[in-house]
């Protein structure tokens, strides 16, 4: 890896060395991001679909319901952000 203040002397070797590490970097920090969200949200819906199932009282249901609505809601900002 080449040191910080580093000359190079030309482009290709600068672009080799440093730009495509830090590109391939960003890359698998946004894809680890993207299917961390990913599978947060499946497990959501799926007791989403657990809670709908279940033969609880009416305001639990509602306030359980409501819990999970906001952290979906939350996730989908969180990702229209970007």
């Amino acid at each position: 890896m080449v040191q910080t203040g580093q000359k190079l002397p030309t482009i290709v070797l600068w672009w080799e060395r440093v730009a495509n590490v830090h590109i391939k970097k960003l890359f698998i920090r946004e894809g680890t991001v993207k299917r961390r969200e990913e599978t947060q949200m499946e497990i959501y819906y799926a007791y989403l679909y657990y809670i709908l199932q279940r033969p609880i009282q009416h305001a639990e249901k509602r306030a359980t319901l409501n819990h999970l609505k906001a952290k979906i809601v939350k996730l989908h900002n969180a990702r229209l952000a970007r």
